[in-house]
């Protein structure tokens, strides 16, 4: 058996092809069953819309399942472009947390240059490095 086999990857999540108004969430569990997908926007207070998703028994597919938002999710309603997002996902079976993260969306048209008085932010993961306003060179 080698190396990557007896080390398998269980319990993970990974965000996937993310648009201006969709993201494909990709999870792999060690057991399959019923599992619970919240996505709620960061820093708004909007609701967190769930839905609860069956990984099959077929243990050809390792378990790992994906879903699409919103199409997946009955009460899903498009992304904002130019948003962040919380997701998680629980096994509902015992409450196990299969993990959580953020994902951004970007803009509907790219963007193709900062304007002044538009805020810069710059992150390593969560934490923020600093940031400033844009201005006009020399101003």
């Amino acid at each position: 058996m080698g190396k990557f086999e007896k080390n398998q990857l269980v319990n993970m999540i990974a965000v996937g092809k993310v648009t201006p108004r969709s993201v494909r969430l990709w999870m792999r569990s060690d057991v399959p069953g019923k599992h619970r997908i919240e996505i709620k926007p960061y820093n708004r207070k909007e609701p967190r819309v769930t839905v609860t998703t069956t990984i099959p028994r077929n243990r050809s597919t390792d378990y790992t399942h994906s879903v699409l938002y919103p199409n997946d999710f009955p009460d899903g309603k498009p992304l904002r472009p130019s948003s962040r997002y919380n997701y998680r996902i629980v096994r509902v079976s015992d409450g196990t947390p299969l993990g959580e993260g953020r994902f951004a969306v970007e803009t509907v048209e790219p963007c193709f240059a900062p304007a002044p008085g538009q805020v810069l932010a710059c992150y390593r993961g969560r934490f923020l490095l600093g940031g400033g306003v844009i201005s006009i060179a020399g101003d």
